[in-house]
């Protein structure tokens, strides 16, 4: 049995609010199949006797395409929850979605290899061994030269620039620094990414059941992407992936409970806590050197190194 909690997308007309009652849904695991094919759970072909993504560990625990040193969803959503109080005029669904977009790509039967690949869709140098995203050639191609006032368009395309930058900060200040601290574990166990990630995913749902008021009940889960029009990647990559999140952290079966109560060694909720504080402020400080009118950014790769060219901001 699987068990998804829901909301009414409206109540007699109005818009829902955190004090409605929660709908709780459950699913026989037979039944997964039908609601795969439908759009719902897309990581595994049904046709092959697979489980769907939210029937077992391995498959409850997929998280797709945040392979490597990438943020969680849920923090690049608290990320752009955090912004949206400084930066004005910016549509708040569609800044939403872009912060999630560049991680959309329509995956193969066994959800190793992607169309667009996180390569394409994380301006990633893979020459690189950091595999760094090159925020800043999505930044002069896609943004340098949008209008903010085509609202939908440049809050998207904004969201999606710093889901980029957020990746790099999420890298340097958890991704690498977990590696430096457990090499044994790293080097002995390929798994062990995954037992870390079970952490960084954990406290996503945490914070989510604890803050129902929060920009992913509120906004996110009716918004779809008007504002989308990047010619690189799919607009159905987009909407399946939005899909796939939608319903992951709507989960309170007994894998999703069971979250609540890990020990969690790797990565704990002030751990968490404290990466927004950092990242929001490398953010806004982001967003007010290049707009409204931004410095020389030639041969440089990642905003990250705007904060550096000026620390006194």
């Amino acid at each position: 049995m699987i068990t998804l909690r829901a909301f009414p997308y409206n109540v007699g007309g109005r818009a829902r609010t955190s004090a409605e009652t929660m709908l709780v849904i459950k699913i026989e695991k037979s039944n997964l199949c039908s609601i795969a094919k439908k759009g719902f759970f897309v990581r595994k072909s049904c046709s092959r006797g697979r489980e769907s993504p939210l029937a077992g560990q391995s498959a409850g625990y997929n998280f797709g395409r945040k392979r490597g040193n990438m943020a969680t969803w849920i923090a690049h959503l608290r990320l752009a929850e955090e912004l949206l109080k400084h930066i004005p005029n910016l549509d708040r669904a569609q800044f939403a979605i872009g912060n999630i977009a560049p991680d959309s790509g329509i995956p193969d039967e066994k959800w190793e290899k992607f169309n667009p690949p996180p390569a394409v869709t994380h301006f990633q140098n893979p020459a690189n061994a950091q595999r760094d995203n090159l925020d800043l050639d999505f930044y002069r191609g896609y943004l340098a030269k949008a209008d903010p006032g085509d609202t939908g368009r440049f809050s998207f395309r904004l969201g999606y620039f710093f889901h980029l930058v957020t990746d790099n900060l999420w890298s340097r200040l958890v991704g690498r620094p977990t590696k430096e601290r457990y090499p044994e574990q790293f080097a002995t166990d390929p798994n062990f990414i995954w037992t870390v990630k079970e952490d960084w995913y954990g406290q996503d749902f945490i914070y989510l059941r604890d803050h129902p008021a929060s920009l992913f009940w509120q906004v996110f889960l009716d918004a779809q992407p008007e504002g989308f029009d990047l010619d690189f990647i799919p607009r159905e990559a987009i909407e399946q992936q939005l899909r796939y999140i939608k319903t992951f952290y709507q989960q309170v079966d007994d894998e999703a409970q069971a979250r609540y109560t890990r020990p969690y060694l790797y990565f704990s909720q002030a751990d968490m806590d404290g990466f927004i504080t950092q990242a929001s402020g490398d953010l806004l400080r982001i967003y007010r050197l290049l707009w409204p009118s931004a410095p020389d950014v030639t041969g440089k790769f990642s905003a990250l190194e705007l904060l550096q060219s000026f620390p006194e901001l």
